[in-house]
């Protein structure tokens, strides 16, 4: 259970890696935003080597979602957010039955 729980934390890193990475080929994204993605996105994959990282992780993810909509729509995706913040929920609640 807990190494499915490493896996499907890592493909959410992923997938928000080469997310802010094809961004940022098309040039809509700004480095700021790119950089908090990659660090939102890489403490995911370092999850197993302390909490620190997994929790940290799940908050820049969140904080690049609110900044990634008012950076490129002018205004927060709420229902966009919220589909993150219950994606982040469920594995914080998953987290803490293992």
């Amino acid at each position: 259970m807990t190494l499915i729980f490493y896996i499907v934390t890592d493909l959410y890193g992923s997938l928000m890696l080469v997310a802010s990475s094809i961004m940022k080929s098309k040039e809509q994204l700004s480095l700021r935003l790119l950089l908090i993605n990659l660090v939102g996105g890489s403490c995911l994959f370092l999850a197993p080597i302390s909490l620190i990282f997994f929790y940290g992780g799940l908050i820049a993810l969140l904080c690049a979602a609110i900044l990634n909509g008012l950076s490129l729509n002018g205004r927060v995706n709420w229902r966009h957010f919220a589909v993150r913040c219950l994606f982040s929920l469920l594995l914080l609640y998953w987290h803490s039955k293992l």
